[in-house]
């Protein structure tokens, strides 16, 4: 299934991360990180919320350094800009490794 096209470039990145997201709560978190876009400058929440989702994603595939090494780096921009509603996210994936 495809998205409808989008011109605005941040929309289209934004619905890449949500695919993304969606399939790897379906299951399937190697294709969520294929369908996962290149980062791009965004604000700190979004930033977060891409960096658990690839955490979530190798730490699923098996790949504990890799996601330990997002998970640490989402830690770490919550920590310095106070992103607290996404800090029960991380502690709950922290759990997981």
């Amino acid at each position: 299934m495809r998205a409808e096209p989008c011109e605005n470039e941040m929309e289209a990145h934004v619905r890449g991360e949500d695919r993304a997201r969606v399939l790897l709560e379906a299951g399937d978190p190697a294709g969520g990180l294929d369908a996962m876009p290149a980062p791009v400058q965004t604000n700190f929440y979004a930033r977060v919320r891409r960096l658990l989702v690839l955490a979530e994603a190798h730490q699923r595939l098996g790949h504990l350094a890799e996601g330990h090494d997002w998970l640490l780096e989402a830690h770490d921009v919550i920590a310095t800009h106070g992103h607290v509603r996404l800090r029960p996210d991380a502690e709950r994936l922290a759990r997981k490794f």
